[in-house]
């Protein structure tokens, strides 16, 4: 769980490690539709969140091995 800001992508992306990601602000809203778009996590609204909302998307990403998948690809585009 992240709030999006560049080093904590870089670092899950670095560590294969899919991201729930609750943007609060400036870059991190962007940084949520990339991780979203390419496949490396799910974005959560901290303005609607609820918990079971929460749980949802912790769950989804835990649970759905394309996320662990998709991340040779994304390590191999994003090289740190």
């Amino acid at each position: 769980m992240t709030h999006g800001g560049t080093n904590s992508v870089l670092e899950a992306i670095a560590h294969a490690r899919p991201m729930v990601v609750m943007p609060l602000c400036c870059d991190h809203i962007d940084h949520s539709v990339r991780v979203v778009a390419k496949g490396a996590g799910v974005a959560v609204d901290m303005q609607s969140l609820e918990p079971k909302d929460l749980a949802e998307a912790i769950e989804k990403v835990i649970n759905n091995r394309r996320y662990i998948s998709l991340f040779p690809f994304i390590e191999s585009v994003v090289r740190i």
